[in-house]
């Protein structure tokens, strides 16, 4: 009986030490982040030098992916305007250039 005593307290000895969990963006950051990063890898991707068929997929996705950045951005920095951790991860890509 008292190892099963000890062996509950060591159990929840370390559950108590344990980090806690970081909780995951919502959904529509989630997505929105996601889609900024696309923006931002796929402006230091294209060339004039690609192929037409990879500058026409890339022209194609650059579109998707900047227009979703930009009509988003700050819809979800007014939803989120009292989570800072949510307002710094989305200010990081204030500095796309999005026509």
């Amino acid at each position: 009986m008292k190892n099963y005593l000890y062996a509950g307290m060591l159990c929840l000895s370390v559950l108590a030490c344990a980090p806690t969990a970081v909780a995951a963006p919502p959904a529509d950051v989630k997505k929105f982040l996601n889609a900024a990063y696309t923006c931002q890898f796929l402006s230091g991707e294209y060339d004039d030098s690609l192929a037409a068929d990879d500058k026409q997929k890339m022209q194609k996705d650059v579109k998707k992916y900047f227009h979703y950045v930009r009509d988003n951005k700050s819809k979800l920095k007014e939803k989120y305007h009292n989570n800072i951790k949510i307002i710094n991860k989305i200010s990081k890509y204030d500095s796309l250039e999005i026509d």
